[in-house]
């Protein structure tokens, strides 16, 4: 009798669980970023296919010229292009929570007058004054 209340319980509970609605909350909007990432490191290896074979085509009886080894030279090339693009275009998108919304136009009636905006407020808050950079290693490259 008791395995059967038990059985029944977690039965009864695991359906509940799979049929009650329940928004999926997600803490950013869009695609995917690792979808994005296949997407353009996808598109990148094709186009760097074409290109090998357009540059077998250039010379295609000559003695060092190879298909494959320019086909697949030119893959390997156009993923790693296309998998820096994709990153380009996921920092791009990047939300970051410090950041402050542009502000709005004082003389379009925006902000009403009497606003002082150079009081301090009570408490100070922590905000980050510029962007944090994030170098590269060992080239200081910064984006």
């Amino acid at each position: 009798m008791f395995k059967k209340s038990v059985t029944l319980a977690l039965v009864l509970s695991v359906l509940w669980v799979w049929t009650a609605p329940r928004p999926a909350l997600a803490q950013d909007e869009g695609e995917p970023a690792l979808k994005t990432l296949a997407v353009f490191s996808l598109g990148g290896a094709a186009a760097g296919a074409a290109l090998g074979v357009m540059v077998w085509l250039l010379d295609p009886i000559g003695p060092s010229s190879d298909f494959t080894n320019s086909t697949f030279t030119g893959m390997a090339l156009g993923t790693f292009a296309g998998a820096i693009f994709g990153g380009l275009q996921l920092q791009r998108q990047a939300v970051f929570p410090y950041e402050q919304a542009p502000r709005p136009n004082e003389f379009d009636g925006a902000m009403p007058l009497g606003i002082n905006e150079h009081r301090s407020p009570a408490l100070p808050t922590l905000r980050a004054e510029k962007a944090p950079k994030l170098p590269l290693v060992g080239f200081h490259l910064q984006f």
